[in-house]
Parts: structure tokens; sequence; C-alpha cells
């Protein structure tokens, strides 16, 4: 159950459908428009649909809505977040940012009525006197946020107040009375050029810390630490991965991301028509299969980036025998039995389509963005299972396995047996170092050369012992990290 605040309780309302609410009304009937009956009239009125003849794209899901403390709509506040989710592309526009602004929005607004002042009220000389400086004071020194928080609250005010002077109050709100803000350059340098922008600083901020140095023996990508696990801890996860207590769909999660580098959001959304593609699919010159990832292919990847993933011969073994297993086929049933039942007015799931890794309940455990229920749902699956799984990694794993280890990790450790396979190639002068590489930036997408550079800076100072090339091998060039008696 998603976290509520009492105090929010009758003041933030959730509209399920807000049926086409950017729709125009006219009493004049225009292509496409619809007649309404308004209430007490007897004028005529019609509705002309955002877009004429989609009615996919006419209704806006779980919409906030404001109320003011005697009940009526907060009307400037509502309005906002319309203005806010009708400047999205229809393709996205969840209400999660429009909700999450709006819980703010009701913050800022409840404590102006605790302190008794009219939240549109700026005519106070002292900046004291004036309700955004009183609430910024609030914010830092009552209620002691962090300096992230109360620059996202601090920051949600004030461009809500943009929009009111703009379209609202023009004549009595009078923004350099809201915030001082002030034109700064900031710099900025990458390894391959500095540059610099103007940006706008608001006096109500705090000054948060810079991005924090990697520690020794990590690597920052994408703003995440992370490191690999080195080669005994390897060892011992494939030892915890084929304990007895381990079902095939768990080992496949966890290995799924070790063999291929693929974030949980991708491992997550293959659907049985991969798998079906993946039986079907000749081998690259490696032995590996070539799966594209992305838009357009009904897998998820970070900031939707298309690109492939290369599945080793024995995982994708593993993953068609999962896929027409029994366990398997009973997940779906569940899934498309609860899916009629819950919502019964959405298109039904094609049976390629379904999710190859679903709960023990019939539930998917990572909802793609173009799940039918995605734009319907308030609380979606984000990919919980993979912390119930690095949980129960740690019930097994003796002290020497790291416990700051968590599912991306898998990822640089990837990246870490590629560059234990490439070892002789580039030992033997048949590959270059930047052939290698390129290799590994290929393999794992990175559109910077510079963070495949850092993982290869980060390799380069790993005690690798004798036993890496074999590891190597057992498991990436099988594909495989089950014991032999387990295949």
């Amino acid at each position: 159950m998603s976290y509520e605040n009492a105090r929010h309780r009758g003041r933030l309302l959730n509209i399920d459908v807000a049926a086409d609410l950017f729709g125009s009304y006219s009493t004049e009937k225009k292509m496409g428009a619809v007649k309404q009956v308004l209430a007490g009239s007897d004028t005529p009125i019609y509705l002309t649909p955002e877009f004429i003849g989609c009615d996919d794209n006419r209704n806006v899901y779980n919409m906030p809505f404001l109320l003011n403390d005697d009940g009526t709509p907060w009307w400037e506040a509502n309005a906002y977040l319309c203005y806010l989710v009708e400047n999205k592309h229809v393709m996205s526009r969840p209400t999660d940012d429009a909700r999450r602004k709006a819980a703010r929005l009701l913050d800022y607004k409840l404590f102006t009525e605790d302190e008794g002042f009219d939240w549109l009220d700026f005519s106070g000389r002292r900046l004291s006197s004036r309700p955004t400086y009183r609430y910024f004071y609030y914010l830092c020194e009552i209620r002691a946020l962090s300096a992230a928080s109360v620059n996202q609250y601090t920051s949600d005010v004030y461009s809500f107040y943009e929009y009111t002077s703009r379209s609202w109050h023009p004549e009595s709100i009078q923004m350099e009375r809201v915030d001082s803000v002030k034109t700064i350059r900031v710099y900025y340098q990458s390894y391959k050029y500095s540059s610099s922008r103007e940006v706008l600083k608001r006096s109500q901020t705090k000054r948060t810390p810079g991005t924090s140095k990697i520690p020794t023996g990590y690597v920052r990508e994408d703003g995440e630490v992370l490191r690999p696990l080195n080669v005994e801890q390897i060892s011992e996860l494939k030892k915890i991965v084929n304990g007895s207590s381990w079902e095939p769909i768990e080992r496949l999660i966890v290995l799924f991301s070790l063999l291929t580098g693929a974030r949980k959001q991708t491992v997550l959304t293959i659907r049985l028509r991969h798998i079906r593609m993946l039986s079907d699919m000749e081998p690259q010159s490696d032995g590996s299969y070539k799966l594209q990832v992305g838009p357009g292919t009904l897998i998820n990847t970070k900031n939707s980036k298309k690109h492939n993933i290369y599945i080793p011969s024995q995982l994708r073994t593993e993953l068609i025998i999962y896929g027409h297993c029994e366990q398997s086929r009973k997940r779906r049933e569940k899934f498309k039995l609860k899916y009629r039942m819950e919502y019964p007015g959405l298109p039904e799931f094609e049976e390629d389509d379904l999710y190859l890794f679903m709960s023990d309940q019939g539930n998917c455990y990572y909802m793609a963005t173009d799940d039918p229920r995605h734009p319907i749902v308030k609380s979606r699956p984000s990919g919980q299972v993979v912390d119930n799984l690095k949980r129960k990694i740690f019930r097994g794993a003796t002290d020497n396995f790291p416990r700051d280890f968590y599912y991306h990790w898998l990822r640089a450790t990837y990246a870490f047996l590629l560059w234990l396979g490439l070892q002789k190639s580039i030992d033997s002068g048949t590959l270059s170092e930047s052939e290698a590489l390129s290799f590994i930036q290929n393999r794992l997408s990175h559109k910077s050369r510079e963070t495949t550079e850092n993982y290869l800076k980060l390799f380069k100072n790993i005690d690798v012992q004798f036993m890496a090339q074999e590891l190597f091998e057992d498991i990436l060039f099988s594909g495989s990290m089950m014991d032999n008696d387990q295949r």
C-alpha cells in the first residue's frame, strides 16, 4: 500500500478517469464535436475532443484535484496541474509527477492556512512577512528537511506562482516579490571538452552537496555508483543461486543480468514473443544471440534507448525451457484471469505479449510502458523483486560477500567478465586494447566512451587470479551459472 498523508485526506482527491480533459467546449457545432447536456440550461453546448477519432488519447487517468479548506476547488492549482499534464506528449501522460507536485502544493497551502495568511498576499515590505519566504524558513528550520527536499518544495511552489501570475493574477502577483532570482553562469568539464551555461538561481534554495567522489574500486554509470564482484565473489554467487532453495525463475533473473549486462527493467519486461524469436534465431559468430531491446520491441530500457543485448547459448536454452515449463504456464494463466477480472474494459494481452517472468500470484514484476494498464495504475510494479533476491543472496553469503551489493552490480560484473575473456587475445596481440574497449562499449551500449574507459581503469586495478580465465569460460562462454547436474 502506498504512503498516504493523513492531512491531505479530503483535500487531495484522485480522479480515476478524467474523460476528454483537454477537449474544448463551444456553443457552435464544429467538425467532430459532440453535443453535451449542461445541467440547469437549455442551451446546447458541443465538446470537440482533443484528438478527433482517437479514443485512446482522450482520457487522463489518476488526475489529482485539490480543494480549499471550505471544500471548494482550488482553481488556480488545479488549472496548473492540468497545464503540467497537457504539455506532455499524449504517449507519456501518466500523472505520477503531477500527483507529487499536487501534494507539495497542498503542503504549502496547509502551511499558509495554519499560519493564518493569504497565499496571494505579497504586500509585505519585509521578506519575512511574505508567504513563500516564511515557508522557506519553515522547511529549513522547523521541519529541518534536507537541502534537496527543500529545493524541490520551493521549486514547485515557485513554478506554480509563475503560472498563476501569467494566467490568473497578472496584476496582483509580482514574481520579484515571490522570490529573488538572479542569473549565474555554471562551468562544467568532461574528458573531451569544457563549457558553461547560464542558469537561474533562486534565493529560496539551499546549497546541495556536490557529486561525491567515487570510492576506490567503484565506477559511476548514469549517476549510479557500482562495482563488479571479484573472482571469488562471482564463484560464491554461483554457489548461492545453485542452492536448493532457489527456484529456476530466481536463478534466471540473476544470471540474465550477469550474462548480458541488462538492467532490471529490460530483464523483467522480456515477453514470450522474444523467447520464440530466440528459438528461431541463428547465432552470431561468437555463438551468442542478438536481441534488440527498447522502443518498438516491448522490452523497456533506461531512457527508452534502443540497443542490442547478446544472449549466450546456454542462457538462451534455459530461457526457452522456462518459457515452456509448467510453472511459467500456470503463472501466465493466473495473470490472464486476474487481468480479465480487474480490467474488463482494456484490450486483452496477446499470448505472445505476456511477460516471461511473473510472480506466483500472476503479477508482473515490472510494468512495461506499453502495458495497457500503465496509464491507469497509480502504483506500478517497478522491479522490487530484485531487492528480494538481494536479501536472499545475503542469507546464503559468507562474510566475504559485499554487503553493499545490489542487482545493478551484475551489469558491472558482466563487463568484468568480458574483460577477462578478452585478455588472451590482448596478450597475444591479436586484439588491441582499443578494440577490446570498443567491444565492451558496444556490449554495454555506452553512449560515452569515457564511461567504458572508467570501467577499464577499474578492471586494471583488480587482482585477477589464475582461475579468472577458467571462470570466464565456465560462466560467460557457456552462458550458465547452473551446475551441470541442474541443467
